[in-house]
């Protein structure tokens, strides 16, 4: 997949804007609250070749804004991962199976993803998750039940938090 072509397009959401990149394989980032120069450094990062192309993205662009208006319960994008391997890609890909309104610990993740012991790792790897709302990172939480963080590169951490509950809101999950 190196040198594969990511199609990329600004989307206004309910959210704020935010940037979306794909390619054939499925979408690959999701840059919430950053710029295009942001996106694109991360694309060339992975080896991909940016390019601008918004009509590529328009079936993104309506299942997101369902999503984020509570029209929608799912989103139907699936994820490229390519380039992320190992227990990181282990970890992404078993969060990507969580379900609409369902939370799941760190530790259950982990446990989930086959490293059992390796909660604080997963908490790494959600982390740095490329593609979120597509990879649902806001539907991780603490052990003890609390949310946690959710670390928006470009948001101040309690900014993060509320944009987390605001999303766990729209799936009826209230902690």
């Amino acid at each position: 997949m190196a040198n594969a072509t990511a199609c990329y397009h600004r989307i206004s959401t309910p959210l704020g804007p935010l940037w979306a990149a794909a390619t054939d394989a499925g979408v690959c980032a999701i840059e919430l609250h950053r710029t295009e120069e942001d996106l694109r450094r991360s694309l060339t990062a992975r080896a991909l070749r940016p390019e601008h192309t918004p009509e590529r993205l328009q079936a993104l662009e309506r299942e997101l804004t369902e999503y984020l208006t509570g029209e929608r319960p799912s989103l139907d994008a699936p994820p490229d991962l390519s380039g992320i391997g190992g227990f990181r890609r282990d970890i992404l890909l078993t969060l990507y199976k969580t379900r609409f309104g369902e939370v799941v610990s760190y530790g259950e993740l982990a446990y989930r993803a086959g490293h059992p012991r390796a909660a604080r790792a997963a908490g790494n790897a959600v982390a740095t998750n490329p593609v979120p709302l597509i990879i649902p990172c806001h539907r991780v939480i603490r052990s003890d039940g609390t949310p946690g963080s959710y670390a928006v590169r470009s948001l101040p951490p309690a900014e993060g938090l509320k944009l987390k509950l605001h999303l766990l809101a729209l799936e009826g999950v209230r902690l």
